[in-house]
């Protein structure tokens, strides 16, 4: 068999890029679900920055992990990712991955809400529009008898 740079591309050490994305997702999981417990909406999750992985530069490992990390927590749920609003990366001279969500409501649940209430809002003359009635002037002479 020769060699060729496509059977050394096919031979790299694919399960272990694999490994290392399954392991930072289960710590960046845990994070998430424990900021959500306590109430928060975003987390920020310091990545590895040296891997050891054969047939891989640093500058290539990074890449493949951190972008594997970005690609799945942005990609929607319905696609196999977990559908994340906010997924940003800083790199240099550390990398972090950042992670938000909507805690309670999104906005178009938000804004159908606000449409029921308004809707079902008793109407009043005092609502900004000029109303025909006088208003009632209290009369303090009476009072003060």
């Amino acid at each position: 068999m020769a060699i060729t740079r496509s059977r050394l591309f096919k031979i790299s050490d694919r399960s272990a890029i694999q490994a290392i994305v399954a392991e930072q997702v289960h710590v960046i999981d845990l994070a998430i679900q424990t900021a959500d417990s306590a109430g928060m909406c975003s987390i920020t999750h310091e990545l590895p920055s040296v891997f050891r992985l054969a047939n891989f530069d640093k500058s290539d490992a990074q890449l493949m992990i951190y972008s594997e990390l970005v690609d799945l927590y942005r990609r929607s749920e319905d696609d196999g990712g977990r559908g994340f609003e906010i997924v940003e990366i800083t790199i240099a001279p550390r990398s972090f991955l950042h992670i938000g969500w909507v805690n309670g409501m999104d906005e178009r649940e938000r804004a159908a809400r606000r449409k029921i209430i308004l809707d079902s809002r008793r109407p009043t003359e005092t609502r900004g529009k000029p109303s025909d009635a006088k208003p009632r002037v209290r009369d303090r002479r009476r009072d003060a008898s």
